[in-house]
């Protein structure tokens, strides 16, 4: 067989699966999985694949003794794939465009039983993805869900005042088989979002959220049912709990389509649902992006993603330096009124 033939083999639509070359092979340096290689391991399991962009994101967080997390990401994720842990995809780019896209990886062989200790019995039979299979249409659609999932890793690290934070990927939330019954039509509803996440504020407090991007492929009148779906779930299983705060976080590719999209979510849900519904368009998933208060509800108003009380009160320490300001120059002010009244006493004796 041509040595190309071995490291390059060709799937479906113009998608590569590219292995690791001899001489490749040759250099490489032995390593042990760490538990953080595992946690890579897990949530490329989760997501199917992942870029090293949000394997970089999730798990390399800048740091004052490294010069460079994307090496330290690049470097970590090449090591993985050399020693078959990790599948390496790459997508086919425009000869007219010319650059290349981020490949993608999924598990590889040796991922397998690493994966099945770690998830632990009571988990799904842990398989390799079918790389054959790979549909590049969906491709898009299931980078922007990881970007969220990334990006929000990144955001709940710097979230300080809170207990735990979870996420259900959505092949596990399909795993689950949810539904819902519409009492208007007594049909039931699958409910599949692109992902879910669940955050446990120090006071109690339980948000949990639904992800849906929307590509701009699904009728409005289709979308429209799917919010009706959710709103039917989250608010019969959550809407009397006090302490869970149900929402639904809405992704679109441009502005005009977002509007479409909250309109479509305001004519399906319930006059006196307990569900917030937020939006935003696809450059929120950019790093310095994701933290602002850019999510739209239904109202026009922005909001932030997690709640306020995530994060040290910004007000609080500003009126403690004040504070402590004010309790330094009343001590000086008393120094030196004491200094005078002493040098008073002297004069007068």
């Amino acid at each position: 067989m041509p040595a190309r033939a071995q490291v390059f083999k060709p799937l479906r639509r113009q998608m590569v699966r590219r292995r690791p070359a001899p001489s490749e092979l040759g250099q490489r340096r032995a390593i042990t999985i760490t538990p953080r290689d595992q946690e890579i391991l897990r949530a490329v399991y989760h997501h199917g694949f992942l870029t090293v962009e949000h394997i970089e994101l999730a798990f390399f967080p800048p740091c004052d003794t490294r010069t460079s997390s994307s090496s330290a990401a690049y470097d970590r994720t090449r090591s993985l794939w050399l020693w078959g842990y990790l599948e390496k995809v790459e997508l086919p780019v425009a000869r007219m465009l010319g650059g290349r896209l981020p490949c993608l990886f999924a598990i590889g062989t040796r991922a397998v039983s690493t994966l099945a200790a770690s998830l632990g019995n009571g988990t799904r039979p842990v398989h390799e993805r079918r790389l054959d299979r790979l549909d590049d249409r969906n491709i898009d659609h299931d980078l922007r869900a990881a970007s969220f999932w990334a990006n929000l890793t990144v955001l709940a690290r710097s979230a300080t005042l809170i207990q735990e934070w979870a996420w259900t990927a959505e092949r596990d939330i399909r795993a689950q088989k949810r539904f819902a019954v519409d009492p208007d039509t007594n049909k039931s509803r699958t409910i599949a979002p692109d992902g879910e996440f669940r955050v446990v504020y120090s006071d109690g407090d339980i948000q949990l959220g639904f992800l849906e991007v929307d590509m701009g492929t699904v009728p409005l009148r289709q979308f429209r049912k799917k919010m009706r779906g959710f709103d039917l779930y989250l608010n019969d299983r959550y809407g009397a709990r006090k302490n869970v705060i149900p929402e639904v976080y809405v992704l679109a590719h441009s502005q005009r389509r977002l509007e479409e999209l909250r309109d479509a979510t305001n004519a399906a849900i319930a006059d006196d649902s307990q569900v917030g519904y937020f939006f935003a368009t696809f450059p929120v998933l950019e790093p310095m992006a994701f933290a602002d208060t850019c999510w739209q509800d239904l109202s026009g108003e922005q909001n932030c993603l997690l709640f306020p009380k995530a994060f040290p009160d910004a007000s609080a320490e500003v009126d403690e330096e004040e504070e402590a300001a004010k309790t330094e120059a009343a001590a000086k002010a008393a120094m030196i009124e004491a200094g005078l009244a002493a040098g008073q006493l002297r004069l007068e004796l």
